[in-house]
């Protein structure tokens, strides 16, 4: 459940906003989980952004950025609650070589 969006928040930050906070009050397993499906997304937004940029913004319900604005909070997230984490060294990496749109 930890890892579950809140459906009944309509906005797309305050929804994502809501889930890294859930997240991290879980601790260190469900914080784990998430690093590794970060990582995962991040590099599967990566193919999309390489392969359509339109097709992919519309299959997420939002824009490249505001994604990737989500993941950078995400990785801060998972950094400050676990700096030992195996997924951080990935997602600095991944994150530092996402191209995104200017915000």
């Amino acid at each position: 459940m930890a890892l579950t969006e809140d459906r009944s928040l309509l906005s797309f930050a305050e929804r994502k906003r809501a889930l890294r906070g859930q997240v991290s009050a879980a601790g260190p397993r469900a914080i784990a989980v998430f690093a590794a499906d970060k990582l995962s997304d991040i590099r599967g937004l990566q193919r999309g952004i390489a392969t359509s940029r339109e097709t992919t913004e519309a299959r997420m319900g939002t824009t490249i950025a505001a994604m990737a604005g989500h993941y950078r909070e995400s990785v801060q997230m998972i950094e400050a609650s676990d700096p030992a984490s195996c997924f951080v060294p990935a997602l600095r990496r991944e994150l530092g070589s996402l191209t995104t749109p200017a915000e």
